[in-house]
């Protein structure tokens, strides 16, 4: 049988040790909160778990996450960053300009030790997940993103001049998209009209399935199936309007059905054949 509560048990006290833990709970806004191991923690808690704005700075890595959390992950608009020293320390800062050094690089703060931006957008469950853009030595991305991998549409801007942009999958290019080869000798695609490029499938970040590569200072573009990024079948047809210098063909890159360099003689018996059980399997192997 139940025990029903009396006035007696209503009036009596909490125990001592419920009363000092609601005390350390954790709750409302607190200026600074620091681990055993070095890293703290600024702003605001709820049930003795960090939810709605503050910084976070873990120590040994290094790494400063400043933005929304919700019940103890990251959840919300936040920027994550990473702590680097400048080369020149001070007195390279005052010899450049400080100003412009952070500006250049990307840096925020003050002084030698700077915080480079890794990633600024949404965050969900403590993984990166809606729109965001990340910024690495390699490149710089922005668009969407799925448990913390870039997924959806989003645009790559890479180191050596390439840009794409199009549709990603478990962090590679997958999907639909295009992209710009840096010409040589040029560290900017954009600035060059000569870069080639391709438009089509991709797959695990290789051009797969059906695609068309451009070539610009050629006059020409290849057509056809692509194969974990290597060219399957295919024909090369003359691109309208490209401009083809004395250098790559002159008069012959300009001519319509005309192509700036020779072809091998097709020497298949049965070419048609060929072409269509090479459809055929590539269709199999998607």
């Amino acid at each position: 049988m139940p025990r029903l509560k009396s006035v007696m048990d209503a009036a009596r006290p909490a125990a001592p040790w419920k009363e000092r833990e609601r005390r350390a709970q954790r709750e409302g806004l607190r200026h600074l909160v620091v681990s055993h191991l070095g890293d703290s923690y600024t702003g605001e808690w709820h049930a003795d778990k960090r939810h709605g704005r503050g910084t976070q700075v873990w120590a040994q890595q290094g790494l400063v996450y400043d933005g929304e959390w919700r019940h103890g992950r990251r959840c919300g608009f936040g920027t994550l960053s990473v702590r680097e020293a400048w080369p020149g320390g001070e007195a390279g800062l005052v010899e450049k300009g400080e100003e412009l050094v952070r500006k250049e690089a990307g840096l925020v703060g003050k002084g030698a030790v700077q915080w480079r931006r890794i990633y600024s957008g949404e965050w969900k469950d403590g993984k990166r997940h809606g729109q965001g853009s990340e910024f690495t030595a390699d490149c710089w991305y922005e668009g969407s993103w799925e448990r913390g991998e870039r997924s959806g549409w989003g645009r790559a801007r890479y180191r050596n001049g390439g840009l794409y942009h199009g549709e990603w999958r478990h962090g590679e290019t997958w999907g639909q998209g295009v992209m710009h080869y840096p010409a040589e000798g040029s560290s900017n695609s954009s600035s060059s009209s000569s870069s080639s490029w391709y438009e089509g499938g991709w797959q695990a970040g290789q051009r797969h399935g059906p695609g068309a590569l451009h070539v610009p200072h050629r006059g020409v573009v290849l057509r056809g199936q692509w194969r974990q990024g290597q060219p399957r079948c295919g024909t090369w047809e003359h691109e309208e309007g490209a401009a083809g210098g004395e250098e790559e063909g002159g008069a012959a890159a300009a001519s319509p059905g005309r192509l700036p360099f020779a072809m091998p003689t097709l020497e298949l018996q049965n070419p048609e054949l060929v072409l269509k059980e090479a459809m055929e399997e590539l269709k199999l192997e998607s």
